[in-house]
């Protein structure tokens, strides 16, 4: 990519396990507890996206939990790792499961990490097999 350059490049030796799955969250707090609504009666993006971070089995109505999200964008990730192994290939994806599979890698891709996303943001990762060798953030 002309004019790209390479920001933060952040080398992993021996990728740190995440921890195995969360267990299963009771639901969100009452509105009194702590997630304020709009007058719609909807969470707040920040309030929701957060609390979905902090309990991974967790699914609001009509939606997916972060830890199936997870799973699915992983499962999708290592194949094509396979079948395109030992070549360049790009993904598109929206940053809350491109943090979630980049975590199934490396558990410190986490919630700060997710909120430090300036979104558009894009990253390369370079995989050895199946293990994420170095990640570096591209700006445009």
């Amino acid at each position: 990519m002309e004019g790209a350059r390479l920001l933060r490049e952040k080398r992993v030796n021996g990728r740190p396990r995440r921890r195995e799955c969360a267990e299963e969250a009771p639901g969100p707090p009452a509105e009194s507890e702590s997630l304020e609504r709009k007058s719609t009666g909807q969470l707040h993006f920040d309030q929701a996206i957060k609390w979905v971070w902090q309990n991974e089995s967790f699914s609001f109505v009509g939606g997916e939990s972060n830890l199936t999200a997870q799973s699915r964008g992983v499962k999708a990730t290592k194949m094509v790792l396979e079948r395109y192994a030992g070549k360049n290939v790009v993904i598109g994806t929206h940053g809350n499961i491109q943090v979630l599979i980049m975590k199934c890698f490396d558990y410190r891709y986490d919630f700060p990490f997710w909120q430090g996303l300036t979104m558009p943001d894009i990253y390369k990762l370079i995989f050895n097999e199946k293990e994420i060798e170095k990640v570096a953030r591209i700006v445009m």
